[in-house]
């Protein structure tokens, strides 16, 4: 006879069967008619709730086959997966089931955070559940750590981005120097804590923004950096360890600012685009997979009244095709400026259809993408510098419907779109260049988004923003550059579950 295991979850039954050199993975979609032995289920299981309120949807079976068997004795729950050291609370045990159901309706689990409950009882094996996210409410981070960079003497930072460069499992950070032309990265430490930073000098002057991808497909992150006063796009092949091979460019349009990657033309390879500011066009380099990118075309904003200025592009799949398509900021820090975001839909050749455009605020600066109101369509935002808030674009499948405008700091300069709370919803969050501070939006998860709370930050001119989970406890953290302050620090933002 043979021991089972079954777990029931999102239309899936999952059987695992183990016994001596039997094969132990055996997968049998939405069927429970094998036979079986006895077993362990989980019936009902709850996938989300807040921190210390009720996981009503628990019940662990004993089965036979398909069916539900009374059995004597203790059925246990442990966090089998528990990065924030939360507690279990309500009845974790259940002694006997003399209808085969052992109903856990009280459970709580104390923290934010992503957990996994195992229940196991004697003489079977034990039963893992689908990951559960508990959060919900405000967010509470603090500033645990600023990191200088003593190379750096003539500006500070101007973007941030995270990966893992060293392949340790830990998320590092990179960040762009506009006035020293450097670039530097951060190795992290998976517990909140970053080395100090070593820098690499841009072959070329004055990198705005900058993007993270693996260029040569060896399964190590590269970068790309635009030099915004070389009219040169940088590569930088990653070695796997935290550095980079001899730097590689490539001619682009004039004055560079922005970088993103996606594959536009189907063949596997990464591409990329950049948004070249005095050139008022984006630059398409398609990638051959070996980190090379031989062949390099234009793509023309449409003409608004002032001239294009693109300052930030983003590429994602608006209308849910396979193809990818990007979106474009055209503004400027003066009266003569566009205020608009440009929308090319990919043709999934290396080619783009005419523009759609939509106005914005005044100088768009930031820009990004998610579902903002849960219907399966990703929308975007802009964070307008000079009018104080941030513009958010709802696709309704056959366009964008007329900005919806939410009040940031003062002169917002980047922005994110994650859910920072974990309560299953997208929130907003921006630096706020003159402000001293970053804003975080709750999301409402209907594409509108609550009053803004702030961290303060070291300097009063904070540009650079990432979100990623720095101590590795599932929970969303903070990386914010600052363009002034000594040493132009590195703010670290670690948010308390």
């Amino acid at each position: 006879m043979r021991k089972t295991l079954s777990i029931l979850g999102l239309g899936l039954t999952l059987a695992i069967c183990g016994c001596g050199n039997e094969d132990p993975d055996v997968v049998f979609p939405n069927n429970f008619n094998q036979a079986f032995a006895n077993g362990l289920l989980f019936s009902t299981q709850a996938t989300a709730g807040a921190p210390n309120t009720n996981l009503n949807n628990f019940q662990v079976q004993f089965v036979n086959g398909n069916q539900a068997v009374p059995v004597q004795g203790p059925i246990t729950l442990t966090l089998s997966t528990n990065p924030t050291n939360a507690v279990l609370g309500g009845t974790t045990q259940v002694v006997s089931t003399p209808n085969g159901t052992a109903d856990f309706s009280n459970l709580t689990i104390s923290k934010k955070g992503v957990y996994r409950i195992t229940a196991s009882a004697p003489g079977v094996a034990p039963v893992t559940s689908l990951p559960i996210v508990i959060g919900g409410g405000a967010v509470t981070a603090v500033k645990t750590s600023s990191v200088t960079n003593p190379s750096a003497l003539n500006g500070g930072i101007f973007s941030v981005h995270s990966g893992d460069l060293n392949n340790d499992g830990n998320l590092d950070l990179v960040a762009s120097f506009f006035d020293d032309s450097l670039v530097a990265v951060y190795l992290g430490n998976g517990t909140g804590g970053f080395a100090a930073p070593t820098n690499r000098t841009l072959p070329g002057l004055n990198p705005n923004d900058f993007t993270l991808g693996d260029w040569n497909r060896d399964g190590r992150l590269d970068l790309a950096v635009p030099s915004s006063l070389a009219d040169t796009m940088v590569i930088y092949l990653g070695d796997g360890s935290g550095g980079f091979a001899a730097p590689t460019s490539i001619n682009v349009g004039l004055t560079p600012v922005d970088a993103a990657t996606g594959d536009f033309n189907g063949d596997g390879n990464p591409d990329l685009v950049t948004a070249n500011f005095d050139g008022g066009t984006l630059s398409i380099l398609r990638g051959n997979g070996t980190g090379a990118f031989p062949t390099v075309t234009s793509l023309a904003l449409t003409a608004g009244t002032f001239a294009n200025r693109p300052s930030k592009v983003l590429v994602t799949d608006f209308n849910a095709d396979g193809r990818a398509d990007i979106v474009v900021t055209d503004g400027v820090d003066a009266a003569t400026s566009n205020n608009q975001a440009q929308v090319f839909l990919g043709n999934g050749d290396g080619t783009f259809g005419a523009a759609t455009v939509l106005n914005t605020g005044t100088f768009p600066r930031g820009l990004a993408a998610a579902d903002f109101n849960g219907d399966g369509r990703i929308d975007f935002v802009t964070a307008n510098r000079n009018s104080n808030n941030l513009s958010v674009f709802l696709n309704n499948g056959a366009g964008f419907a007329a900005a919806a405008n939410f009040t940031a700091g003062t002169n917002p300069n980047k922005v994110s779109a994650v859910d920072v709370n974990l309560d299953g919803r997208i929130d907003l969050v921006t630096t706020n260049s003159n402000g001293g501070n970053a804003s975080i939006l709750l999301g409402n998860g209907n594409g509108t988004f609550a009053a803004a709370t702030n961290l303060t930050t070291t300097s009063a001119s904070p540009t650079g923003l990432d979100v990623g989970d720095y101590n590795k406890d599932s929970v969303p953290d903070f990386a914010i550059g600052n363009f002034t302050s000594a040493g132009f620090p590195l703010d670290i933002f670690l948010q308390t579950p």
